[in-house]
């Protein structure tokens, strides 16, 4: 039989390095600590509440703004100014939209914006209700996602959009590279 200080030192030298490791691991497992300030996420609902948050956020972009605009509607004077403006501060701009319309307005209001064609989210244009209608990404922090809904009146339709103006608040942070690339992998072949 194995002498008793034998088998502790073995079991201490073939698990220690394990444990070592299991306990720089552990604390990584735990849930981060509760935060008293949520981030915020809102609603706003028409054509001009969410035209008019566009057209903030892209006023308040300090370095990069990602946009996807697929309703001509929403590209309202206020949208395609705020878009002019930061790119003339020197915001990076990228403007993808299926709709040739859309892509030459923007491009004539901002010529240092880099404006492509994309359909990562859409079949047919004009899009149909219920797809997404526009999203704006401002410095990798700021989000807005929306899409137009039908009405209980027949042939009308809405936009509703989602928005936060805090990375904190969930999908925000992973959002920008997926968005980027969704605008340019979206090319037509």
């Amino acid at each position: 039989a194995p002498d008793p200080h034998d088998a502790v030192e073995t079991i201490r030298r073939e698990y220690g390095r394990r444990l070592d490791r299991l306990d720089g691991l552990l604390p990584r497992l735990q849930s981060p600590p509760a935060r008293e300030d949520r981030a915020g996420v809102w609603v706003v609902e028409g054509d001009e509440a969410v035209s008019d948050r566009l057209a903030g956020l892209a006023g308040d972009a300090t370095d990069e703004l990602l946009v996807v605009i697929a309703v001509e509607d929403l590209l309202t004077e206020e949208v395609t100014a705020g878009l002019a403006a930061a790119a003339d501060r020197g915001v990076s701009v990228t403007l993808g939209s299926p709709g040739g319309e859309i892509r030459e307005a923007v491009a004539t209001a901002a010529p240092d914006a880099s404006v492509v064609e994309t359909w990562t989210w859409w079949e047919d244009y004009p899009i149909r209700p219920g797809e997404i209608s526009s999203i704006l990404m401002a410095d990798a922090r700021e989000l807005l996602v929306s899409s137009e809904v039908e009405t209980d009146l027949p042939g009308v339709a809405k936009h509703s959009a989602v928005w936060t103006d805090d990375e904190r608040a969930p999908l925000v942070g992973m959002m920008r590279p997926l968005l980027s690339n969704a605008i340019t992998a979206g090319r037509p072949g």
